[in-house]
């Protein structure tokens, strides 16, 4: 049986119905449901979940009921769960890897970063995006520049992980140039591409051309990409999502099977599929071999988290 290493999963804990988050005027409802300025609505998490909670336990479920043996619990920055994630990591070490968020302009980060390194948080999340998280919180900051930094220096000299939310191509926290400096600035920082970095089916030219610079910069020895929802990005398809599989199948011929990470971003995927449909999307493709699903399902992500095989 091949081992699986789900690379972007979340949890939510937290009962959320009724609950306002002023940092993104979003308001938490019921079934799963999100609603941004009181009109946007995003579905986190399947209609059958109507308490809308996902904690460690149901993510363990379901992983055991796919057959995968580790995965690294994400977060977003507004609803930043540093303590939670923590809890799950201690509870299931072996299985549990988890993200710590913080905030660089904030007085104190390093030392706060240090603190949950060393408890056992081995991953940093950051969602440089401007269209949902905390919009414009870095909008006045440079990623290859202090205070980030003082931020890059304490995560090499930790061995931590850095994932990065980009957000969608062309969005203003989509700066390809600077993630580019900041891997060659720290070789041995491990920086890993959220969702793909966003291969939208429908990029214009110049869209086109941010995607290019990203993958350019995946071919650094220290950058990887994950595969979190991709599946979504093409709106007209369902399961076995050849677009998909299409996508994946070009980074890899372009970057190398060594660079891709199979992930899913549940629960909020489990909207449009299933877990195991998320596995067979890639395990039932023949357009990988068998050693190429190796890479992708398990070993890739344990050499960007860090975690021996």
């Amino acid at each position: 049986m091949r081992r699986i290493f789900d690379a972007h999963t979340h949890i939510m804990p937290l009962y959320n119905v009724g609950r306002r988050d002023p940092a993104v005027n979003a308001e938490y409802k019921a079934y799963g449901k999100v609603v941004y300025s009181g009109q946007y609505v995003f579905r986190a998490m399947p209609d059958i979940v109507a308490d809308s909670r996902f904690p460690m336990e149901s993510l363990i479920e379901v992983m055991d009921n796919a057959g995968v043996e580790r995965a690294v619990i994400q977060q977003t920055e507004s609803k930043r769960m540093n303590v939670e994630i923590l809890s799950a990591v201690e509870e299931y070490p072996g299985r549990l890897k988890g993200a710590v968020t913080v905030r660089p302009n904030e007085p104190g980060c390093v030392e706060e970063l240090r603190l949950y390194a060393s408890l056992g948080l081995s991953v940093i999340k950051l969602i440089t995006a401007e269209a949902m998280g905390i919009k414009g919180a870095y909008s006045a900051l440079h990623f290859d520049q202090e205070p980030f930094l003082g931020v890059w220096r304490t995560a090499q000299e930790l061995k931590m992980s850095v994932a990065v939310d980009p957000g969608a191509v062309g969005n203003p926290g989509y700066r390809a140039e600077e993630w580019r400096r900041v891997a060659r600035m720290f070789p041995d920082l491990h920086i890993i591409f959220c969702h793909m970095a966003f291969p939208d089916p429908d990029l214009t030219v110049k869209g086109k051309e941010l995607y290019r610079y990203v993958l350019d910069t995946l071919k650094l020895p220290n950058v990887w990409m994950d595969l979190a929802a991709v599946q979504t990005f093409n709106k007209s398809e369902m399961y076995p999502y050849p677009w998909a599989v299409s996508a994946v199948r070009r980074v890899m011929d372009e970057c190398g099977p060594e660079k891709l990470l199979w992930a899913t971003d549940i629960p909020s995927t489990l909207v449009d599929c299933t877990y195991r449909q998320m596995i067979g999307i890639y395990e039932c493709s023949e357009a990988f071999t068998e050693e190429e699903k190796d890479m992708l399902f398990f070993k890739n992500a344990c050499r960007a988290y860090r975690w021996p095989e």
